[in-house]
């Protein structure tokens, strides 16, 4: 159509849309997008997991490194040492040592010596000396160095009466699951300054602490209820703490001092001398986890007790370990036809599932230890305690012996069944009686500070606490609600490349 000299276009009316064309379209867009989708998933699941088997392999890898180089390089003696000499050098050797027999025997000597100056952390059953101390704390600082100070009496009143100005000494105990206190932190602060301001006339500081300066702050407490610490106290300490001067605290939360009030985390390297006795699962020394006292159980012959082994308790504390117990657990006793019982949605009665157990299950919580095993032992039952990622064995030789409980990680929880299974009831019964007699001194809050005052001064006998690795905190994702069904995909693809 031409007006007033140009040329318009018109259109003819468009045809109706075809309803199948679109959807079509719109199908293989969303089928397209999906597979991708799922493609992206499968490639992330399968990389996710060749990195985790790597990475288990390299830990594995390494730990027999380890254990390798323990057993082969153990200190030699000058006549084992000749010959993997070269020859000149054993020629000189001999030469020097037919010349000079004096000489050698004071250089033996001198090595010998050395040698039994050497400590092994791991089996120290008291830091009485600043050297002993050290050895533990250089598990997990190796370059460490502290000194003793000369006004240790003034240094530890000073900082008492500056955390005294932050929070008091009586502060409150936490309220859970049915029991408000006193926790191990507050026998720790009553205990111990008790013992020190009700002293004896010319009791000195490390009389009581050993080579260190307590430090009394209720931990747990103060990150429970108040969810932070007191604004300044952190900053406080770590202006009035000494560099070169070790500290020592007990600690309760399951994520420790450092990460236990969400409000004040701070990291562990900058209080890299204080010295930890912890029941949650972050510090120096693992010490027993507990709540009330239990009474021992009725005396029960192991063989007419009903399930051989059983748990009663609450599935949604670290559920992947729970979970994977109760698969594992159930699967185990049909597969010998022994009879378990294992129920975590929790019940009234569970004292009588206990009473006609001959081994209970007491799996970590939300920290590393576990309440359940306190409460075992308490009251003079075989616990089997399942960890995770670190075992945190109270008195590690009891556990390791098998004297006092069975300790496995969840991944080993079959093979440690069958285990306890050939052990059969007598050696169960014994364990039973040790137990039983180690209760008040191992298994009590009055017995645990007995042992803890042991292991700082070496005074009333040895301690049966050991050291161990200050094993740094594992940041976890918080895992979504709408992420459930993708977590379930994500295992299945898992079970399937597997």
């Amino acid at each position: 159509m031409k007006i007033w000299g140009f040329w318009w276009r018109t259109e003819s009316p468009s045809p109706a849309p075809n309803p199948w064309r679109m959807w079509c379209r719109c199908s293989c867009c969303s089928l397209g997008i999906c597979g991708l989708f799922l493609l992206s998933f499968i490639l992330l699941t399968h990389w996710g997991f060749m990195k985790r088997q790597g990475l288990e392999d390299l830990d594995d890898l390494m730990n027999l490194k380890d254990s390798f180089w323990s057993e082969t390089t153990a200190p030699l003696t000058p006549d084992a040492a000749l010959p993997i000499m070269p020859t000149a050098f054993v020629a000189e050797a001999t030469t020097s040592t037919a010349t000079s027999e004096t000489t050698t025997t004071t250089t033996t000597t001198t090595r010998t010596t050395e040698s039994a100056s050497v400590i092994d952390p791991n089996f120290l059953s008291s830091v009485d000396t600043v050297e002993k101390a050290l050895a533990c704390m250089r598990l997990t600082n190796p370059q460490l160095e502290a000194t003793y100070p000369d006004d240790a009496e003034e240094h530890f009143q000073e900082i008492y009466d500056n955390i005294s100005s932050f929070v008091s000494m009586d502060f409150p105990a936490h309220h859970w699951a049915g029991y408000t206190g006193p926790w191990i932190e507050n026998y720790w602060i009553k205990n111990f300054t008790s013992k020190w301001f009700q002293r004896a006339e010319g009791t000195r500081l490390r009389d009581v602490f050993g080579p260190f300066i307590p430090i009394f702050v209720p931990w747990v407490d103060l990150a429970v209820r108040e969810r932070a610490y007191p604004a300044g106290m952190i900053d406080m300490l770590k202006q009035k703490m000494r560099k070169t001067v070790l500290y020592v605290t007990v600690s309760q939360h399951d994520l420790g001092v450092f990460g236990g009030a969400k409000m004040s985390t701070f990291p562990q390297s900058d209080m890299p001398n204080l010295f930890v006795f912890s029941a949650g699962g972050f510090g120096h020394i693992p010490v027993p986890l507990l709540k009330q006292p239990e009474t021992p159980l009725p005396d029960i012959p192991i063989a007419s007790r009903r399930y051989f082994v059983s748990f009663v308790g609450s599935g949604w504390t670290n559920r992947g370990v729970r979970q994977n117990m109760e698969a594992v657990t159930k699967a185990w006793g049909e597969k010998t036809h022994r009879e378990v019982f294992v129920n975590l949605k929790g019940m009234n009665d569970w004292k009588e599932v206990l009473v006609n157990s001959s081994v209970t299950l007491t799996p970590r919580g939300f920290g590393r230890s576990s309440f359940r095993a306190g409460e075992m032992l308490q009251m003079g039952r075989v616990p089997l305690y399942i960890w995770d990622d670190v075992p945190w064995s109270f008195y590690r030789e009891l556990w390791d012996q098998e004297i006092i409980g069975f300790s496995v990680q969840i991944k080993g929880l079959e093979k440690m069944l069958d285990h306890v299974a050939e052990v059969g009831f007598e050696k169960l019964q014994s364990m039973e009686e040790k137990i039983l007699s180690m209760r008040n001194s191992h298994f009590s809050y009055e017995g645990i500070m007995d042992q803890i005052s042991k292991f700082l001064t070496g005074r009333g006998g040895s301690s049966d606490l050991r050291c161990v690795k200050f094993k740094r905190r594992r940041r976890r994702r918080r895992r979504l609600k709408w992420l459930r069904p993708l977590r379930r995909l994500q295992r299945w693809v898992q079970e399937w490349l597997v």
